[in-house]
């Protein structure tokens, strides 16, 4: 996957994720390297951690999804 697949894959999860009501009050940053997208910051909830990994793990052209979502109050 070059760069070009991976700056989509980067803009489709984020705008996924900031368009998405159930992470209001996240904060993650994402970056997107031969297809294994990195997910990292802040959720307030475990629910969105899993929502985050989820929404990621879901688009095309994804090769893996790892990351360091830290719970914020």
């Amino acid at each position: 996957m070059g760069s070009w697949e991976d700056a989509c894959l980067e803009a489709a999860v984020r705008q996924s994720l900031e368009r998405d009501p159930n992470m209001a009050g996240s904060h993650i940053q994402i970056e997107v390297e031969a297809g294994r997208v990195c997910l990292r910051g802040f959720v307030r909830s475990t629910r969105q951690r899993e929502r985050a990994f989820s929404v990621a793990r879901n688009f095309g052209g994804t090769e893996g999804v790892e990351g360091d979502l830290l719970l914020t109050p």
